[in-house]
């Protein structure tokens, strides 16, 4: 489905507002606000973002899959809705979903080191793929500094995972 545009204007006055309200620790409020956002236009991208990730940081999983899948519609391309979709599949049990989104943002964002390490745990956690972990963490320590706290772990899990 297509989503129509709406009112952009009074989607970015919601939006607003709901930061605000992010920034005053309300977090009932900015759900709120973002829901209004999208409601008056379901085509504005940062409307959706904002509502996703303001959902899951109050862990209704429900509502962030569907707000992150609708700015997904939007901009097919974004990174940052990609991953916390992603993430979000993955909190809710949907491992290989979740994988599979990963692939599709590391096709159109190849040096995301957050998606190889999150599609690395899920191939060493919870698909039980260890050699597809392997590569994403091989991939991702070319992309990190080499003295980072997680390319130690990186390294630590390919020493025990040869």
């Amino acid at each position: 489905v297509t989503p129509i545009p709406g009112d952009r204007n009074l989607a970015e006055r919601w939006t607003s507002e709901g930061r605000q309200a992010e920034h005053q620790s309300n977090r009932a409020e900015a759900l709120r606000d973002y829901q209004e956002a999208m409601k008056a236009d379901p085509t504005y991208y940062e409307a959706g973002l904002a509502l996703g990730l303001a959902a899951i940081d109050a862990k209704d999983y429900p509502t962030a899959l569907d707000a992150l899948g609708q700015a997904l519609t939007v901009q097919a391309n974004s990174a940052d809705a990609r991953y916390a979709f992603a993430w979000v599949l993955g909190r809710r049990g949907y491992h290989q979903d979740a994988a599979n989104e990963l692939v599709k943002l590391l096709s159109a964002h190849p040096r995301e080191v957050r998606a190889r390490l999150l599609l690395g745990n899920f191939y060493a956690d919870n698909l039980g793929q260890p050699k597809l972990a392997r590569e994403q963490y091989v991939k991702a320590l070319e992309l990190i500094a080499p003295q980072s706290s997680q390319a130690a772990t990186i390294r630590a899990w390919l020493d025990q995972h040869p």
